[in-house]
């Protein structure tokens, strides 16, 4: 490696994973390696990944990355304790007219924010995504809230942020799980102690 190369940026599905492998599957023992070599060469490596966050910590834990996570394209970018560093949202008027558009051609939308993936109907890549990236699909039901640019399931007050502890993978919620490891999600309330994550 060229000691000029500071940081390798990896893609996760169809780079690291071959297409059509499981949505659970996780990167080879040569791959782990490789990435640790790079590491220890002094070498950043980090993940971009259309994925959300969920399912992009589950291959971090496995590949012994510990940097910021860049999912979904870009859209949103996660510590990797899952806390919120950057995002980037659609206007909402652009949002508004794309989705009356879609409608209007009797088109299937999906699109997510930072927590939350939403479909206007379920498709097989809908699931897939939605499996890869560790979180439920909610199907769109009524119109939009013209006030906030989004349907008025987005717009509910009573939305929780849904989580995977980025060692055990297991769901958490804001009212917290048992885990039965010590790297959790920031929202487990297990009585294991969570670790440290510096600070970027």
């Amino acid at each position: 490696m060229p000691q000029d190369v500071k940081l390798v940026a990896l893609d996760i599905d169809g780079t690291l994973l071959a297409p059509g492998v499981p949505h659970d599957a996780l990167p080879d023992n040569d791959i782990v390696e490789a990435v640790a070599a790079l590491q220890r060469s002094g070498v950043v490596v980090m993940l971009a990944t259309g994925r959300m966050y969920p399912g992009t910590a589950t291959i971090a834990a496995h590949l012994g990355i510990d940097e910021p996570l860049i999912c979904q394209q870009g859209a949103s970018i996660h510590q990797p304790d899952g806390k919120l560093r950057n995002t980037f949202t659609i206007d909402q008027q652009i949002a508004a007219e794309l989705y009356d558009y879609a409608m209007s051609h009797d088109y299937s939308l999906s699109w997510f924010d930072h927590e939350r993936f939403l479909v206007t109907s379920k498709t097989p890549a809908s699931e897939y995504f939605a499996a890869v990236s560790g979180v439920e699909i909610e199907s769109i039901q009524g119109p939009m809230n013209q006030a906030s640019g989004q349907p008025a399931l987005i717009s509910s007050a009573t939305r929780q942020y849904r989580q995977m502890c980025t060692a055990c993978s297991k769901r958490v919620t804001a009212a917290g799980s048992a885990c039965s490891t010590s790297r959790l999600s920031p929202l487990c309330t297990s009585p294991a102690p969570a670790r440290e994550m510096p600070s970027r």
